[in-house]
């Protein structure tokens, strides 16, 4: 088995792959080896690893980087709603339906814009791609209900009813437009 596998000798491993011909190639579709000298029971040997090809698959790499900003988007808006991180158990708990302050139109907003990117990246994700788009607004709303949970805690902010809400109408509308 190891007569297939040629030495590398002192040439770079990370240079060399296998195609089914057996010549010494770089292409995309060739797996990679590499020789790693090793000792085994004081005779002097080497080792075979094949590693993967993972340049191959666009679509791999494609759902991959998705995956990676969608856990950096959510990783932002928890930053942006948590912020300024000084949790404490509160004396008296408080949680509003809405919010009547000058400018609720425009959090309003806000809150739906913040979601929005959540729907559209989560929907052409392969394992959240399916349902509807009731299914955005409840992982959505979901996701703003832990967040407003959070909020009790924090002394300067205060949950809302709305906020998860405007946050589920953001995620489904996210998902909406990915269809589109």
């Amino acid at each position: 088995m190891m007569s297939q596998y040629r030495n590398l000798g002192n040439q770079p491993a990370w240079a060399h792959s296998r195609g089914s011909s057996g010549d010494s190639n770089r292409t995309r579709s060739t797996r990679e080896y590499v020789v790693v000298p090793g000792r085994h029971a004081g005779a002097l040997r080497q080792s075979v690893v094949i590693l993967p090809d993972i340049t191959s698959d666009p679509q791999l790499t494609g759902r991959r980087l998705g995956a990676l900003l969608l856990g950096y988007l959510l990783v932002v808006v928890a930053v942006i709603v948590l912020s300024p991180f000084r949790f404490a158990v509160p004396a008296v708990w408080e949680a509003h339906w809405a919010v009547l302050e000058p400018g609720w139109q425009a959090e309003l907003v806000l809150n739906v814009v913040l979601f929005l990117p959540l729907g559209f990246l989560g929907r052409r994700l392969p394992g959240l791609a399916g349902g509807g788009i009731w299914r955005w607004f409840l992982l959505g709303g979901g996701c703003s209900l832990a967040v407003e949970v959070a909020q009790l805690f924090l002394v300067e902010r205060y949950p809302t009813f709305t906020d998860v809400l405007a946050n589920g109408v953001g995620a489904a509308l996210g998902a909406w437009l990915s269809d589109r």
